[in-house]
């Protein structure tokens, strides 16, 4: 089974929902799609989108090293624990709050 954070993406309804993530991040020109999750606060301070913190998240838009840098949709918003959980759409690779690259769709 193919699966993200447990969740089997073979799934008919996962599949329509990552379909429709790379649909939007085409259109925005943001090739690239990470899952971003952490415990906190709603704006994911540590991470970076290519060398650059993230600065700030509003309104669909992330920005990081002073420019925009993408967009977002957010997923889970103060779940168990401040579960935060982002849908990221950039043109680099976002590096998530542990160091390590988030996962990609």
């Amino acid at each position: 089974m193919n699966s993200i954070f447990g969740i089997n993406v073979e799934n008919k309804d996962i599949q329509e929902m990552i379909e429709y993530y790379r649909n939007k991040s085409i259109n925005n020109m943001y090739p690239i799609i990470s899952i971003l999750e952490w415990n906190g606060t709603k704006i994911p301070r540590g991470a970076k989108v290519g060398n650059h913190f993230i600065d700030w998240t509003q309104n669909g838009n992330v920005h990081a090293g002073g420019e925009l840098v993408g967009m977002y949709d957010r997923m889970i918003e103060f779940g168990p624990n401040d579960l935060q959980v982002m849908v990221l759409y950039t043109k680099e690779t976002v590096i998530n709050i542990d160091g390590n690259p988030c996962k990609t769709i």
